[in-house]
């Protein structure tokens, strides 16, 4: 079937790299950018997180308690870990002030700094904000954590059912396969809806 004229400049303006993009810069054209961003973080520092276990802690007020939770089991059994969780990032260089927010570039620099400073182990927040933008694309957790869902940040999300939808990113695996093992709250009723996700403890 021939396209239209119409369809034809619409499919060369889609590949056609930008008329004041430099020729001795490479340019490529992607489907999803923040995937892409993703990727394209974490294989400049040579994929750190796949020589890491990770764990996720998503929920509403106890993110903090979970991640030093993991974190203490982590440090009592003599393991070598990090945490980076919403008020700071814990890594061999230190303690920095950290937002909710996990940045790609960012981010994967703290896990190429945990691995190779000998760390095995890493423990942070998988916020909705974080898995909504696909900026933990690529990442395999290990342990996936929900424990409740509430209005806290319905102002990004607009609604419950694109919240929840971002929390299921976790489970389902983002990109990279779903965790080994899922620990949720089922006394929350959205914690029930993850049942049937990855393997469940």
């Amino acid at each position: 079937m021939r396209r239209s004229r119409a369809a034809q400049s619409a499919v060369a303006s889609e590949v056609a790299a930008p008329t004041d993009w430099s020729t001795e810069v490479a340019w490529v054209q992607v489907a999803e950018a923040r995937k892409a961003l993703a990727i394209t973080a974490a294989n400049f520092f040579g994929r750190p997180a796949t020589a890491l276990k990770l764990t996720g802690g998503d929920g509403n007020q106890r993110q903090d308690h979970d991640d030093f939770v993991v974190d203490s089991i982590l440090r009592a059994s003599g393991r070598r870990r990090d945490c980076l969780e919403r008020s700071a990032i814990t890594t061999p260089s230190g303690e920095f002030p950290h937002r909710t927010l996990h940045r790609n570039r960012g981010l994967q620099n703290f896990f190429a700094e945990i691995r190779d400073a000998g760390g095995s182990y890493a423990t942070l927040e998988a916020s909705s904000h974080a898995l909504a933008m696909d900026r933990l694309w690529g990442c395999h957790f290990g342990r996936g954590v929900f424990t409740n869902l509430t209005r806290d940040h319905i102002d990004f999300h607009k609604n419950f059912e694109n919240y929840f939808a971002a929390k299921r990113r976790l489970f389902e695996g983002t990109g990279a396969g779903a965790p080994d093992f899922s620990i949720v709250n089922t006394d929350d009723e959205w914690g029930k809806k993850l049942l049937g996700l990855g393997k469940r403890r």
